[in-house]
């Protein structure tokens, strides 16, 4: 057992078993709404009504990580309470104009250096967020919306600092770890039963995996890749597509050395995604196909909101 983190309900995995999830009805099928991205744009699919929230702007240092609920009426994302270097950092929500922030849980609380990436489950009961702790180690820890039952999971040493996505049932997290050098792993965390089943990804020592990305129908996984290839021109970032056994790995981008494209995250239903090229928002479809520039902004931290 771990030891306790101040103020934190701590448990494994398997302890949340008894944290029931509730019935749901069967959700209506999403439709792609606006891309959000930068530090307070949005933009429709096809690249028309570019345009920047105003409350968004005022929150100088804020917004990283953002994601929206499932039902696209919140968001998620990771705000500052100073914008001093050491300022603790605060999971909140808001809705989508940004004019309700509420926070759910600080890094005080976790005893955590800071709070990181985080994911809505899909049937809407859990958060899942990363935050890494005071010796630095990168962890994963859910909690409830209203911000009740926050709860450290067990998860093997050595993940990577940016993944955390849902299987579409909500019954699993899927992230990525590298517990040695030329060793990558994805990994699914079940959280009803505290366990962690992994499978090997390729590459060796030249490559290395973050940011895994579900795809809707929890068949396929987008991962961004990083490549050292050139000691001058530095290291080429591709999108990876593969299935979520971690066969059939599809580069999508096929980059020139030294180019980066990274932070993909798919439509709500599945056929296209959203991705940084050279700072700017792109879109391409699900099979890497049509890539497109929408907009020469800023394009990092990009979610993108459903519609029903």
């Amino acid at each position: 057992m771990r030891p306790a983190l101040p103020s934190v309900v701590t448990a494994t995995a398997a302890a949340l078993v008894t944290l029931a999830f509730p019935a749901t009805a069967a959700a209506a099928e999403a439709i792609n709404g606006p891309i959000h991205f930068g530090s307070s744009s949005v933009i429709n699919p096809d690249g028309t009504d570019e345009r920047r929230i105003p409350e968004r702007d005022t929150h100088t240092y804020y917004s990283d990580f953002l994601s929206f609920s499932p039902d696209g009426e919140n968001t998620l994302y990771v705000t500052y309470e100073t914008p001093e270097p050491d300022s603790m950092t605060m999971l909140a929500i808001d809705n989508p104009e940004y004019t309700a922030p509420t926070t759910l849980v600080t890094s005080g609380e976790l005893d955590a250096s800071y709070i990181g990436n985080a994911s809505w489950s899909p049937d809407g009961e859990w958060i899942a967020f990363r935050f890494a702790d005071s010796s630095g180690s990168h962890e994963m820890g859910m909690i409830r919306p209203d911000g009740t039952d926050l709860t450290v999971l067990t998860v093997p040493s050595h993940l990577d600092s940016h993944s955390v996505s849902w299987l579409p049932d909500s019954s699993g997290i899927v992230y990525t770890r590298s517990p040695a050098f030329a060793e990558n792993y994805l990994c699914t965390i079940t959280i009803t039963t505290d366990s962690s089943d992994c499978v090997d990804l390729p590459g060796g020592q030249e490559w290395f995996f973050d940011r895994a990305q579900v795809s809707p129908d929890g068949t396929t996984v987008l991962l961004t890749s990083q490549i050292d290839v050139d000691p001058e021109l530095g290291s080429t970032y591709d999108l990876m597509h593969l299935n979520i056994d971690g066969t059939g790995m599809v580069n999508l981008t096929e980059n020139e050395t030294g180019d980066q494209t990274t932070d993909a995250v798919w439509s709500p239903d599945g056929t296209a995604i959203a991705f940084v090229r050279s700072n700017s928002l792109w879109t391409m479809d699900a099979d890497g196909g049509n890539d497109t520039q929408l907009s020469t902004s800023y394009g990092n931290n990009i979610a993108w909101q459903p519609v029903f």
